[in-house]
């Protein structure tokens, strides 16, 4: 497994999106302070492949950064050629996600040819693909901090699975799996020809028996065919038989129908009776329209006349128009006389208010002054209070300065010696000029309250004086406008006065007031004659309508009797007074028509039980019932020559395949033989244990060799796999690998890792990467320098490899060429990468 790019989005210490390129990079070295999430980079490997690290192995929601709601980490790597994708995203709330793709080729627009969801899915992906568990994934490739001793104390058990894992040998397990199916198959095989050996006897016998039901099942079909030719010849007359009797039915069904259609000879006298009676009506509605249309002509006239007299149509609309608008001119007129009225009251109210405005203003002016000058006493006399009082503090002072000062002595307030000390000053009496102060100071605040009421109102009084003056402007303004406009309006009333008099002559209004009852009372008489006329051409359609209601039932009773006919094929004249003497001939062919259709219903009787009777014989001469369906018995005893016909085919088939069972059996015992020895060979303790030992002692070898050169010549490893500690300062005593100090320990397990990947340089294991993350700091600068070239020589000569080394140690920093340098933003405390 090469690693070939990490993404890591939310995870551990990277807030944001960081991805680190690995393709072309061998000995990478990963610095950076305490806590800036070196570990996270290798937390973020082993987490992609194996969905936890070897510090969080359940609650993995921990790995999501404080400030994120998800985390997200994708891993490139190749594995034997091929490139694969691994993808782990975990959410604080909601399912997490696991995917692996294998990708057609290693750049941004690789597409997937292989996909595998879900954890556990994904989980046994890998393992298959690294060959390598989680346990011996951290034990030979990811050296962890605290885990970088785990191979040197594992057990050997653990440390076969990780050598199974790095050299391939885990195939040879797969290997023992197919041998044993592929023995297990061959014995199930075996087991089953036995069985049919076994069953060949019972196979002869239910042959045997099938041959006697078949030749049974064939007798009783050719018995069935030779009567099958009557059987279809009285199923044909029967079926003729009821058809004809359906015929006869459909012919009842059929004249009792035309019975329920045939119309009552009563009411078909009544029909044609009504139709003469409505001809007689309409005349007579006829005389009645024409009356009252001489009536309602004649009122029209008179109502023309009175319009002729007023001047014609275009005169009365004229007079009318102007009769409104002298109406709509006298009530504005009449309006404007009573709003000038009502302008003239509010003027005279305006200058009252204006005049009292003026006296308050006068009023708050002297009030304002008054206030004034008293705010003006209370400061002056506060002012005297005030030196007073401060006077008197400054005399008590000095009174207690003076006390205990002789001449010579410094001045307590400027320092410098004294000629005479200063005569004693009576105490002035503070607490009643403090007194005297506080009441002054009262006094002003009081005033300048005062001071500032009377401004105020002041104010209020020249601002309603301002209001009353700019009002008796307004009020005069509008009285002007108003003598204007009922002015106007007087002059409009005189102008439509003139007119009308044109019109009308003297008393205009008076005229035309008389004119319009008339012509009222004229329109009115036009209206009643209209009504008059409606009322008669209504009643001339209604007799209409009733002639045509008889003539409509005089054609439907014709009708009837003409589709009647036809139905009885019966050539008749169904007209005038011929319609009732065509209703009773077609009742007469009615009645021989139900006769003749009762007599084909009783012949077709009598066919059809000869017809059962001649059936019933034929089936009883086969053994079969009456009620018994002959078609669906011979249909059975054929399907069943079929079916017994296949059955002994099939079954001498079986037997005669059987032949070869013998055979069969004896090559089956030897491929199981095969396979079984195989399955055996590969066992752990035969083949693959033999593998296992020869690793262990090479990886002892070299590990000792690398051991001893980093330990300076004192420690190598026990030849017997166990990779205990001989001591060579110690006359090569032995020891466990836990007696090692911790520096000791780093040591061995570099030893150990170094070799490792030696074997696997030379072989054709299955380890590219190499991640280690501790134990640098506890190395003196000699051993520090020995650890570095073992680490180095990892790479050499294996360009392919990578080797990530974490540390804080500055020696290793600067030994390290291709550096992934780790630092945190002071403010924000993100990991950031450079």
């Amino acid at each position: 497994m090469r690693p070939l790019s990490l993404i890591l989005d939310g995870f551990r210490s990277f807030a944001d999106a960081v991805e680190i390129d690995w393709r072309d990079r061998s000995l990478v070295g990963i610095v950076g302070p305490i806590g800036s999430g070196k570990s996270s980079i290798l937390d973020g490997v082993c987490f992609a492949l194996y969905g936890k690290t070897p510090t969080e192995r359940s609650n993995i929601r921990s790995l999501i950064h404080q400030r994120a709601d998800a985390g997200k980490v994708e891993l490139v790597f190749a594995v034997e050629g091929e490139i694969w994708k691994a993808v782990r995203a975990i959410r604080r709330k909601g399912q997490s996600q696991h995917a692996l793709y294998r990708l057609d080729r290693d750049d941004e627009e690789a597409s997937s040819v292989e996909e595998i969801l879900g954890k556990s899915e994904v989980d046994a992906r890998i393992v298959e693909l690294l060959g390598l568990d989680f346990e011996g994934f951290n034990r030979s490739v990811m050296l962890a901090q605290g885990r970088f001793s785990e191979f040197l104390g594992a057990t050997s058990t653990d440390r076969d699975k990780v050598l199974k894992g790095v050299f391939g040998l885990d195939r040879i397990d797969r290997m023992e799996v197919a041998a044993k199916a592929r023995r297990d198959a061959a014995l199930r095989d075996i087991d089953e020809l036995g069985r049919r050996k076994a069953d060949l006897e019972t196979a002869k016998q239910l042959a045997r028996m099938a041959e006697e039901k078949l030749a049974a099942a064939t007798k009783r079909r050719d018995e069935l065919q030779t009567v099958s030719a009557d059987v279809a010849a009285n199923t044909v007359a029967l079926a003729a038989a009821d058809a004809k009797a359906q015929a006869a039915a459909g012919k009842t069904r059929a004249l009792l129908e035309l019975s329920d259609e045939m119309p009552d000879a009563d009411a078909s006298r009544q029909i044609i009776s009504d139709a003469g009676e409505a001809g007689q009506v309409v005349a007579a509605a006829t005389a009645v329209l024409a009356t009252a249309t001489t009536e309602h002509d004649a009122s029209k006239a008179t109502f023309a006349k009175l319009v002729e007299s007023a001047g014609g149509n275009d005169g009365l609309a004229e007079s009318r128009r102007l009769a409104t608008q002298r109406l709509e001119k006298v009530s504005v007129l009449e309006g404007e006389q009573a709003r000038h009225k009502t302008i003239e009251a509010r003027l005279a109210e305006a200058g009252t208010t204006a005049s009292n405005a003026g006296a308050a203003a006068e009023k708050a002016a002297a009030g304002l002054e008054v206030a004034t000058s008293r705010l003006e006493q209370a400061r002056s006399r506060a002012a005297e209070a005030r030196t007073a009082y401060d006077e008197a503090i400054h005399a008590d002072m000095a009174a207690s300065l003076r006390a205990g000062l002789s001449a010579g002595d410094p001045c307590p307030v400027c320092d410098r010696p004294l000629e005479e000390v200063p005569k004693s000053a009576k105490a002035s009496a503070t607490d009643t000029l403090l007194a005297a102060l506080t009441e002054a100071q009262d006094l002003v605040v009081a005033y300048a309250r005062a001071v500032t009421e009377a401004t105020a109102a002041a104010a209020a009084a020249a601002v309603e004086q301002t209001s009353a003056a700019e009002r008796t402007v307004e009020a005069k303004a509008r009285l002007a406008e108003s003598a204007g406009t009922v002015t106007a309006a007087m002059e409009a009333v005189e102008v439509i006065d003139a007119r009308l008099k044109e019109l009308l002559g003297d008393d205009p209004v008076g005229r035309l007031a008389g004119l319009e009852r008339e012509l009222v009372e004229a329109d009115h008489k036009v209206a009643v004659a209209g009504t008059g006329r409606a009322e008669a051409e209504s009643a001339l359609a209604a007799a209409r309508q009733a002639e045509e209601a008889t003539r409509s039932g005089v054609a439907s009773l014709a009708a009837r009797v003409a589709r009647l006919a036809g139905r009885l094929d019966l050539a008749v004249t169904a007209e005038g007074d011929d319609l009732g003497a065509a209703l009773s001939e077609v009742r007469s062919a009615w009645v021989i028509a139900q006769q003749e259709a009762q007599q084909e219903a009783d012949s077709a009787r009598d066919e059809r039980a000869k017809a059962v009777s001649g059936q019933a014989a034929v089936l009883e001469s086969v053994g079969l019932s009456a009620d018994e369906d002959f078609g669906e018995s011979l249909s059975h005893v054929r399907l069943a020559v079929e079916r017994l016909t296949s059955e002994v085919e099939t079954r001498q088939e079986l037997i005669a395949a059987a032949t070869g069972l013998d055979e069969q059996v004896r090559a089956l015992t030897a491929t199981h033989a095969v396979y079984d020895q195989l399955a055996r060979d590969l066992r752990p303790s035969a083949f693959l244990g033999f593998l296992l030992e020869e690793e262990r002692a090479e990886l002892a070898s070299v590990g000792s060799a690398r051991f001893e050169e980093l330990s300076g010549g004192r420690y190598r490893f026990t030849d017997d796999g166990s990779f205990d500690i001989v001591d060579l300062t110690a006359a090569e005593g032995v020891r466990k690998s836990d007696t090692l100090s911790g520096g000791e320990t780093f040591l061995a397990s570099l030893a150990l890792a170094l070799a490792l990947a030696e074997m696997v340089a030379r072989g054709t294991g299955r380890l590219d990467a190499f991640f280690l993350d501790e134990g640098f700091g506890s190395l003196d600068t000699e051993h520090l320098e020995l650890a570095m070239a073992g680490i180095e020589e990892l790479v050499v000569g294996h360009e392919d490899r990578l080797v990530v080394v974490v540390s804080h140690v500055a020696e290793m920093q600067q030994r390290l060429e291709d550096l992934i340098i780790l630092d945190k933003d002071p403010v924000t405390g993100v990991t950031l990468v450079r």
